[in-house]
């Protein structure tokens, strides 16, 4: 008998289940990604299509292939095609804002950036995500110059298009929106905050693509609780 054992009963083996219920998101990853597709509020309720469909779009930011659908359909245990509906319907509210042709005469919007309430939320965890709609508002001029190292995000919730709608500001001009996907997500965080303008990074730019940094939700969350 070795010296680090006990003399009477074996150590216990950990049966599968045992392992399984100490380290699920390991042994089950299924049950990691449901839990993905949870209110991580009230976790015990079923996932909705819904939220299934605008986590996709919001990661993806374009309609995902049908079989991207119907894997992660059947990861959350809800209908397909009710998933792929509702992505369809946000894929159609951003084309209404995406860039069309460039407008011989863009709108120009300009806010007084000094008068607003602000919050800096450029120290989040965030990611790049395009800005749509940008020739509505801008030339190829004017890109240029209103475009910086920084951008405003301001909620318009009576936005008779879209409740949630977040405008982008560079500098003190309407550069663009949000795409409806990310803003759905964003906006009922940003409406607890309690000011009237984001200060937020600007990510990639490219040519007339340009990026904003956009906090991602479980830092905006936390932000927001305070």
């Amino acid at each position: 008998m070795g010296w680090f054992t006990r003399p009477g009963k074996p150590p216990k083996t950990p049966d599968r289940a045992d392992v399984t219920r100490q380290q699920p998101d390991q042994d089950d990853p299924r049950q990691a990604a449901i839990r993905a597709y949870r209110d991580p509020m009230h976790p015990e309720r079923p996932v909705h299509p819904k939220k299934v469909a605008r986590t996709l779009y919001a990661s993806i930011g374009s309609l995902p292939s049908p079989e991207i659908v119907a894997r992660e359909a059947a990861i959350a245990g809800v209908d397909a095609q009710a998933v792929y509906s509702e992505l369809e319907s946000l894929h159609k509210r951003d084309l209404e804002q995406r860039d069309a042709p460039d407008l011989d005469h863009p709108k120009a919007e300009h806010l007084d950036v000094a008068t607003l309430t602000k919050a800096d939320l450029t120290t989040l965890d965030a990611m790049g995500a395009r800005i749509v709609g940008q020739s509505h508002w801008l030339d190829h001029g004017d890109r240029s110059q209103f475009h910086g190292a920084t951008y405003l995000l301001v909620r318009e919730p009576h936005n008779p298009h879209d409740e949630n709608a977040i405008a982008v500001y560079g500098r003190d001009r309407k550069v663009g929106y949000v795409s409806a996907g990310r803003a759905k997500q964003l906006a009922p965080l940003l409406d607890r905050i309690g000011v009237e303008a984001f200060v937020v990074l600007s990510g990639k730019s490219e040519g007339s693509k340009h990026e904003v940094m956009l906090p991602r939700v479980p830092s905006l969350r936390e932000f927001a609780a305070g």
